[in-house]
């Protein structure tokens, strides 16, 4: 294969890439995967203040290399990080669970997590649909805080949710969690789709359901795509949307969803699309 192409080989124990220095005698393991550049994201990690004078893997100073499909609890383990002593702490507030998506941070790069010795004491569930997340954070957390780390942690955009607890709706933003309840160490919220439509995009053999308004551009929500497929956002030419209504209508771009709406002959909701990968003209 390619080099140019395939460039990184991963363990398929820790999902953490292999230095191409390496000793194939040295590793414990004969199964590997092997990956685009795309399909890779780079952790860093550091120790807190109050841990710096531990001994630690001189690994743990640099930047490694992960699987986007890697897990919280793979970087655990690559690290030989005690979990139940150690914790790793994202955005100096909130500490993932183990079975996070390591693709939920994808946004920056490297992804960075800081190594402390104590959990943060509330934890925190949210529930969608019949998914759900949890982290801990402290009880000086913010609503507003708490809904963005859960869009992220969702891959969701904020324009089309809300939160709720014990069914209402967390419009103030400046609320606390110790404003709810003083007292509480394990604190559950909803997330509630808002939108009025459904974009459902079939592409290969998989299919995707995005929330989105009437006004919403294809743009945007190709975009989403390509996140959630891990496309770069660089190739959006190559591909082309198709409208699943009886004529199966080429869309362009810039057309909004309103638009697509009147193209089938009935009003409805979950508007269904393809994505395709243009095909080579030469």
């Amino acid at each position: 294969m390619s080099v140019d192409i395939y460039k990184y080989l991963a363990s398929n124990n820790t999902k953490c890439i292999i230095s191409n220095n390496e000793y194939i005698s040295n590793l414990n393991e004969t199964k590997f995967v092997l990956l685009k550049e795309n399909e890779t994201c780079i952790v860093s990690i550091k120790m807190s203040n109050e841990l710096q004078l531990i001994e630690i893997n001189d690994e743990n100073d640099q930047n490694q290399r992960f699987m986007i499909s890697a897990t919280i609890s793979d970087i655990y383990k690559q690290n030989k990080i005690d979990t139940e002593q150690r914790f790793l702490l994202y955005a100096d507030d909130f500490v993932p669970s183990f079975n996070t998506p390591v693709a939920s941070f994808l946004t920056t790069s490297p992804i960075k997590f800081t190594v402390i010795g104590n959990n943060l004491p509330i934890t925190v569930t949210i529930i969608n649909d019949e998914n759900s997340i949890k982290f801990n954070c402290s009880n000086s957390m913010k609503v507003k805080r708490l809904f963005l780390i859960t869009c992220q942690l969702f891959n969701v955009k904020i324009d089309y949710y809300q939160l709720t607890y014990s069914d209402c709706e967390m419009d103030d933003g400046d609320v606390t969690l110790e404003d709810i309840d003083s007292t509480i160490i394990d604190i559950e919220f909803k997330l509630v789709c808002k939108a009025t439509l459904n974009a459902s995009i079939k592409y290969l053999d998989q299919t995707l359901a995005f929330p989105c308004i009437e006004e919403t551009e294809l743009l945007d929500i190709v975009k989403e795509i390509f996140i959630k497929l891990h496309i770069p956002q660089e190739d959006i030419d190559m591909y082309e949307l198709v409208a699943l209504d009886d004529r199966n209508t080429q869309l362009e771009f810039d057309t909004t969803m309103e638009d697509v709406i009147g193209l089938f002959s009935s009003d409805i909701k979950i508007v269904p699309f393809e994505l395709k990968k243009k095909e080579d003209d030469t």
